[in-house]
This record gives structure tokens, sequence and C-alpha cells, in this order.
């Protein structure tokens, strides 16, 4: 008998790992929207660093960092306290403390969203944040009717991540749209290449957190959500980083 929940994790693994491992193409049409993994562009096997790391995970500035590099960037190792306070949690305790965080997190993006629709004129940038604003804050809206069962919002994982966000702050009229990747943006920075940055951490920040909910989430809808958040914005990565790369 088939495991749903398995494959919500494996499918949503997978995902993770082809954007974590993908050779940026600069000849990739950056218009296809992939409907399953299947359509994902083909990704070819990464070389490795002494530690057996793949590298090549960015363009640019940081080529050539590994995954693991990637993640303490983004604020001292991923989620850090936040991380290891979820990992203590099981079942309800932990379903409410996941939608508690990812409710203002889902919040600092939509923001940066309509942060950039006000600065750049870029239709596949436009289109990214529009696609943003309408799935967040659906996302949004279904994790509020979740908690109401849970008891509601666990109001101490909800300041911590909005602390998060806070601390992440970097300006575009944002809040959250931060440092997320330190180091890999200047002053100078157009607001495009801003806000792919930002939001390429961002969005490595919710893939974490909803592959821990694949692990540990018992509630389907939950677990569902969580594939449907991995899946997303782990292909959103993918095409933003090959759009960072054509940018000048």
């Amino acid at each position: 008998m088939s495991n749903p929940k398995l494959i919500a994790l494996l499918t949503a693994g997978f995902l993770t790992l082809s954007v974590a491992l993908a050779q940026a193409d600069p000849h990739h049409d950056q218009n296809q929207t992939p409907s399953s993994p299947k359509t994902l562009p083909t990704v070819q096997a990464p070389s490795t660093n002494p530690q057996g790391m793949p590298t090549g995970m960015m363009s640019g500035p940081g080529q050539g960092m590994t995954m693991m590099q990637m993640m303490q960037m983004m604020g001292q190792g991923g989620m850090g306290m936040m991380g290891q306070g979820l990992m203590m949690l099981e079942g309800a305790p932990f379903e409410q403390a996941f939608l508690s965080m990812m409710i203002p997190h889902h919040r600092a993006a939509v923001e940066m969203a309509r942060g950039i629709l006000n600065q750049t004129q870029d239709p596949q940038i436009r289109t990214w944040a529009n696609n943003i604003i309408q799935t967040q804050e659906r996302e949004i809206s279904q994790m509020r009717q979740l908690l109401g069962a849970l008891g509601g919002t666990n109001l101490a994982a909800q300041r911590m991540m909005t602390q998060r966000m806070g601390s992440d702050s970097m300006g575009m009229g944002s809040p959250g749209m931060g440092s997320s990747m330190p180091g890999m943006q200047s002053s100078t920075a157009s607001p495009d290449k801003t806000f792919l940055i930002s939001m390429i951490g961002h969005h490595a920040l919710a893939i974490e957190m909803a592959t821990m909910a694949l692990q540990k989430a018992q509630n389907p809808l939950i677990v569902k959500l969580a594939a449907d958040i991995a899946s997303t914005q782990a292909q959103e990565i993918y095409r933003m980083r090959l759009k960072l790369a054509s940018l000048k």
C-alpha cells in the first residue's frame, strides 16, 4: 500500500535537491512552467569539493558555494534555534508551531513581492511577484483555518519568526526582504537583483521548514501544504537563479 506522506516527502526532497545541484543554463526557457517533477530541467551531476559536497550552487559572486555553506549564510545555519525548537516538538504541538511560524514568513514574502511591484518593469519579475502574492495569501488563509483546530497561534513561535523577519530587513519598503544571503549583494545592487537574491534565500528557509513538516506533521492537510510549499518554491528558486545569472 502506498504511503502518501512518504511520497510527498520524497517528491519535495527530489525538487529541493534538483535546485541545489542544478547548474544554471543561460539558454533555458525561463518562461516554461513545469507542471510536475517530470518536467523539471535535466540536472547535471555536479562537481564536488574535497569534503565531497556538491559545488556550483551559485552563479556570479559566491560561485562554487556548497549547500552547507549556503545554509550557514542563511542566518547561521538555516533556521538555527528555530529549527532546533521545532525538532523537539511532535504531533499537534509541532503543527501549531510550524503554522504559527510559516504565517509571518509568508507575510514577509508577500510584502517583498508588493514592494518590488512598485519598482520593477521586468515582466518576469512582476509575474513572480504577483504569483507569490496570490499563492501565499491563499496559503496564509488556509494556515489560519488549520490553526483554529489546534487551539490558535503559538505566540512564542510567531514572535520568533517575526523577529527573524525583522532582523533580516533590508529596506525596499518591505520587512523581511532581508540579508538572507549576506555578502551576496551590495548597496549598488538593482532592485531586481536585490529582490531575486533575497527571495531565493527566503524561499530556501521556507523549504527547510516545509521539509521538516513533511517528516513530522500528522495532519494530511498540513503534509499536503508543506509539499506544495516545497515543490512550488524549489521551482521558483531554480528559475530565479537563471534570471539572476542573466542580469548585468
